[in-house]
């Protein structure tokens, strides 16, 4: 009997040490993430890397959206999110925001073919 009850411990102990190992935030603390002043200045620079007068008037990205419902932590730490520009779902940056040395910074990122394709009609390759 005493060795059922130690074998069903380390097996309570070894789920529950996986699942604190994996670390992985919830949907509400990703949004929380999003909404904050640093997370919020490290997209708006991404997006002013990818076209210098973005959120302008003068410009192609002149607004934007993040989409909550995208959101996926990466395995590789970070969060993945789609951003909506312009209120046009086909425009469309996919970043990863990581917390590098304490702030936030866009890792990787792409954009839509068709928001690639109108920032290249704009500006050119």
């Amino acid at each position: 009997m005493k060795k059922i009850l130690a074998l069903l411990a380390i097996v309570v102990l070894a789920i529950g040490g996986c699942s604190m190992m994996k670390n992985e935030p919830t949907k509400e603390e990703m949004i929380e993430v999003l909404q904050s002043r640093e997370a919020i200045d490290a997209i708006e620079e991404a997006m002013r890397n990818r076209e210098k007068n973005a959120l302008t008037n003068s410009a192609v990205i002149k607004e934007y959206i993040i989409d909550y419902n995208s959101l996926i932590w990466s395995p590789m730490g970070g969060i993945k999110l789609s951003i909506i520009v312009n209120n046009d779902s086909s425009l469309v940056l996919y970043y990863t925001l990581n917390k590098h040395n304490g702030k936030y910074k866009v890792g990787g990122s792409h954009a839509s073919n068709e928001l690639d394709s109108l920032l290249e009609s704009v500006y050119g390759k």
